[in-house]
């Protein structure tokens, strides 16, 4: 049988209409009618035919156009709520959602998904969330749910092993229609940033159909929210493992750039692994993704890893034996020069942190050991974690990126 493209239900052999509200034009419709009847019907299949064509190419306004002539020509083609979908894909949200809310059956669960859908774009996420509720009550209200143990056309009962197939059937397109809408009501928590409700509705969807590549995608998406991006990536590979989808890939790609900028300080080696990885992923399909940008972040991470001679020689040091000077400016104007002498002190009793360590030069303060993300060099070891006891002597090392002061313990 025949799947609807909009609500994913199966439509029944001969009929015209889904119970989302679908038009299809089918053949046993077809030698019904008389011959003028059915050049008719052929030109307004043509006209749709060419009308999705044209949307495919983007010349929305003239696919929509030749669209309503089919429409008007023949009533098994395009319909008014094929006509709220198209003007959805064009974007026009509140047109679709007039089409929408005044269709014939308002409590229908593939008119109650659209509708919602349709409020999620326009950023109405609570009446989103409310029709998304409601298509869940009329999911499991629907009768078509609900296995029929005998056969309409002879009356006759089905045998057990097509009762086991058809219940299994039943249950699997239910379960579809459940998966759909927590993976939806999974999306709107997360653009509300209520990512533990998300993960739930999102987990919910794989639940009921863990075959579906969108619910993957999904689940990847609100911990790349989250900033698990680890585990955001291996549900991106698992979606696209189920279907090779270039929306998948670019979401996944812009996920590892957005990886690539959390380590871009801390870890440049591996930021920079993330970041060319996302370049070849982008350069293997078609893509309206600006590589450029990538490229640009590529060209950056390298030129600090090839940072003149500063970078091998922190790496040489070791992380653990170098920290990072903050405050200068306000405790003693000084120049720093490489291989001046400094003494640390730890002040246990500091009121703004008990970790503080205070930096003298020459009998003077000069700053302290710095002990925050913002101001520890990627490259050191904040106060905090300093393997020093109440004191200790370093050395001044250079200015990395003009940016951070560095320092060794001597």
């Amino acid at each position: 049988m025949p799947m609807c493209p909009h609500c994913g239900s199966y439509i029944s052999a001969g009929s015209p209409t889904c119970s989302c509200g679908a038009s299809f034009a089918t053949s046993s419709y077809e030698e019904e009618k008389d011959p003028e009847e059915l050049k008719k019907i052929e030109k307004a299949n043509e006209w749709y035919r060419r009308g999705c064509e044209l949307k495919r190419q983007g010349r929305y306004r003239e696919a929509l156009e030749l669209l309503r002539k089919s429409r008007n020509l023949s009533d098994y083609g395009f319909s008014v709520y094929d006509e709220g979908w198209f003007l959805f894909d064009m974007g026009d949200y509140e047109g679709a959602l007039e089409i929408f809310l005044n269709f014939k059956d308002n409590d229908n669960y593939g008119q109650l998904m659209a509708i919602g859908s349709t409020l999620a774009r326009l950023g109405r996420y609570d009446d989103a969330l409310d029709y998304y509720f409601r298509t869940i009550g009329s999911i499991n209200r629907d009768l078509s749910f609900v296995p029929n143990y005998q056969n309409p056309f002879c009356g006759m009962y089905f045998t057990e092993e097509e009762l086991e197939e058809k219940a299994r059937k039943t249950l699997a397109d239910k379960n579809r229609a459940l998966s759909r809408v927590y993976a939806a009501i999974g999306l709107v928590y997360s653009y509300e940033e209520n990512y533990k409700v998300a993960m739930k509705y999102a987990d919910e969807a794989i639940r009921f159909d863990g075959d579906n590549a969108n619910n993957w995608n999904i689940r990847a998406i609100v911990l790349e929210y989250m900033g698990q991006y680890g585990q955001s990536d291996e549900c991106f590979r698992k979606a696209i493992e189920l279907k090779d989808d270039n929306v998948f890939i670019e979401n996944r790609a812009r996920m590892l750039k957005r990886w690539c900028r959390e380590l871009y300080d801390n870890e440049p080696e591996r930021a920079l692994k993330l970041i060319e990885e996302a370049i070849e992923i982008l350069s293997s399909i078609q893509s309206d993704e600006d590589v450029g940008e990538y490229r640009l972040l590529r060209g950056e991470i390298r030129d600090m890893l090839n940072y003149d001679e500063g970078y091998d020689v922190l790496a040489e040091i070791g992380r653990e034996n170098l920290f990072t000077l903050t405050g200068t400016y306000y405790c003693s104007h000084i120049d720093f020069e490489k291989g001046m002498v400094l003494n640390l002190l730890r002040e246990p009793d500091n009121p703004f942190d008990s970790d503080a360590i205070a930096v003298y030069c020459c009998g003077r303060k000069v700053g302290y050991v710095a002990n925050s993300p913002d101001t520890v060099s990627p490259h050191t070891t904040g106060a905090s974690d300093l393997n020093i006891s109440g004191s200790a002597f370093g050395e001044y090392v250079m200015e990395y990126r003009n940016r951070f002061k560095i320092a060794r313990l001597r």
